[in-house]
């Protein structure tokens, strides 16, 4: 699954520092958001996805302090899995999840290991997921409810 093709992905983080990364991600994450809140969710997962697919090869190149990649990286996997779920995907939606937690895991013996396995913990906890994204951005998300704290 890929929503960057290969030619802009590489001019991409070629060309761009990590400020410029860092912004665009930012604003893919905005203009998906903005069409997720519209429940417009086939126009949403591209921008998600884009910016997935960016924090991830910043993160593997080492373009964006890798803190903030492993954070951002969380985010957008988490955002792109909900979406797909949403949109009645369920194996794409697991699918970000998996490809989300391998990229973490080859962070673990980096210089932000510990943080790195602190979000692959939270990924295996899926009624977490909106809490989380929601400490970070002002972006609308659904979630899963935890069965625990459902009313009946």
């Amino acid at each position: 699954m890929y929503f960057l093709c290969r030619h802009h992905r590489e001019s991409l983080i070629r060309d761009h520092d990590a400020d410029q990364l860092l912004t665009l991600w930012f604003e893919w994450m905005s203009n998906g958001g903005l069409h997720y809140a519209l429940d417009s969710l086939r126009q949403a997962i591209p921008y998600i996805g884009c910016a997935f697919e960016l924090m991830s090869e910043a993160l593997g190149r080492e373009r964006v302090a890798a803190r903030e990649a492993v954070t951002r990286l969380t985010l957008s996997g988490i955002y792109l899995a909900d979406s797909f779920e949403r949109y009645g995907d369920a194996e794409k939606a697991r699918f970000s999840l998996s490809r989300t937690f391998q990229q973490l895991g080859g962070q673990l013996d980096g210089e932000a290991g510990p943080w790195a396995e602190q979000c692959m913990q939270l990924l295996l906890r899926p009624e977490r997921h909106a809490g989380f994204f929601q400490s970070y951005l002002n972006l609308p998300i659904a979630g899963r409810e935890d069965a625990a704290t459902r009313l009946h």
